[in-house]
């Protein structure tokens, strides 16, 4: 029996971040670019089966073991997520049919090898699509989280609000573009994005829509905005960072962690040809993804440099009207996007990368010059590497806060946590985000 082509790649994909350690986002972007073949439809089946197991993973590991005499744990691995997709289709996808799923998951078991197991697999999805009372799951369990970080979010944040960023969480995320204000305005934005099958609407902030795709869509990336660059892929948070940091016209800014290079295009909108954006990263691969996407917006502002952000370089001291110390940090806002960061990230990582961040923002801070600002932010929610990182600033760095709540849109004000200090939670707006600015007097 054939596979479906969608079935099989999003297989291929699950097998890649569950056993072996692949990134679902990189993996997806790189099957997509290789398989012309596929439809837009196509890609947004094989992404709702990748993230929807990978953002279910342990409660449809928890299920399995309520009805398999094997537990998902022992199974071999590509039976196992054979299993697993199969199951998710079952649990999650009303208008996925049964037979298709479980046949799909035994012939992929089948193709892998193990002809001898197929009737296994038949058997437990089988019994999974017969089965009309389940076991009530423990919350944490229902929250696809480790149990660490389930109670960690619990007591940081409390039940409510950790139960509706579990929500989020394990849906589909908001899907937003910024607008290269410089090169177009929103409604001829919106106009070429229809005419490419993709609807559009303001979202929160005033270069920001909102997209959805219709059947007749066509990939994203091949769109006549997106292939000449008068808008960018970026979540409304990103797009909030640079505008709350507010560069000015004629500014020199410098981005320190800047691929694949959202925010150094903002500001490069922002400041203009009268200002430059120095926009840096550790790798040369990720320098030529920078260099790539200032080259289809057309920026001639805009210089990449390879540099690793922890050594100090004196030629960066004091030059600089606004650094951008957009940070690593272990990414809990958008396990939406990247479901399998909630299974790799742990404690100890939180750790060493506030610690990291802070062998940057040592850096950062010298390169402000008088009068200029910082902007430290992250795509996490955690204490350590936020608000303490945030302290260390303010107690150790000489920099002063800048009062940004006037400036915040209602929408994200329930976020501030200090005049310059907003910590989002990932919502049905934006991902989650941390964004500080800072100013250094004038001696």
């Amino acid at each position: 029996m054939a596979i479906a082509k969608t079935r099989k790649l999003a297989f291929d994909i699950i097998y890649a971040v569950c056993e072996e350690g692949a990134k679902s986002h990189l993996r997806l972007a790189d099957t997509f670019a290789s398989r012309k073949d596929l439809t837009v439809r196509d890609r947004a089946v094989i992404t709702n089966l990748v993230h929807g197991t990978l953002e279910n993973l342990r409660l449809i590991d928890f299920r399995i073991d309520e009805v398999a005499k094997l537990p998902a744990g022992k199974m071999k691995p590509k039976v196992r997520c054979a299993v697993r997709l199969g199951f998710y289709q079952l649990l999650f996808l009303d208008r996925t049919s049964e037979s298709a799923a479980i046949r799909s998951s035994v012939e992929l078991v089948r193709k892998a090898g193990y002809d001898g197991l197929t009737g296994f697999v038949n058997g437990v999805l089988r019994t999974a699509a017969r089965k009309t009372e389940w076991k009530k799951p423990p919350a944490v369990v229902t929250a696809n989280l480790p149990d660490w970080l389930h109670t960690r979010l619990l007591q940081d944040f409390g039940k409510k609000r950790t139960r509706e960023m579990v929500r989020v969480l394990n849906g589909p995320s908001p899907l937003t573009l910024r607008v290269n204000l410089s090169k177009a305005v929103p409604g001829t934005v919106i106009r070429f994005l229809d005419e490419d099958g993709w609807q559009a609407e303001p979202a929160a902030l005033p270069a920001a829509l909102r997209l959805s795709r219709t059947e007749a869509a066509v990939p994203l990336e091949k769109t006549a905005v997106i292939s000449v660059g008068l808008a960018v892929v970026q979540d409304l948070a990103a797009i909030l960072a640079v505008t709350l940091a507010a560069p000015k016209t004629g500014d020199t800014v410098l981005d320190l962690c800047a691929a694949p290079g959202g925010k150094s295009l903002h500001a490069a909108d922002l400041v203009g040809p009268e200002g430059s954006v120095l926009a840096c990263d550790l790798s040369e691969n990720k320098v030529r993804l920078l260099e790539e996407n200032i080259a289809r917006c057309g920026f001639e502002n805009i210089t990449a440099q390879t540099a690793d952000a922890r050594t100090f370089d004196p030629e960066k001291e004091g030059k600089f009207d606004l650094v951008i110390a957009d940070l690593p940090c272990s990414g809990l806002g958008v396990m939406g996007r990247k479901p399998e960061i909630r299974y790799r990230v742990s404690e100890k990582e939180i750790r060493d990368l506030a610690a990291l961040q802070r062998e940057i923002l040592q850096n950062a801070v010298r390169y402000v010059r008088p009068g200029g600002r910082l902007l430290f932010s992250t795509c996490t929610m955690t204490d350590e590497e936020n608000r303490m990182n945030a302290v260390w600033i303010l107690d150790e760095a000489g920099l002063a806060p800048v009062d940004i709540q006037a400036e915040v849109p209602e929408a994200f004000r329930d976020g501030l946590i200090a005049p310059n200090c907003l910590q989002l939670l990932p919502s049905a707006l934006s991902d989650g985000f941390f964004i500080s600015v800072w100013e250094r007097k004038n001696d």
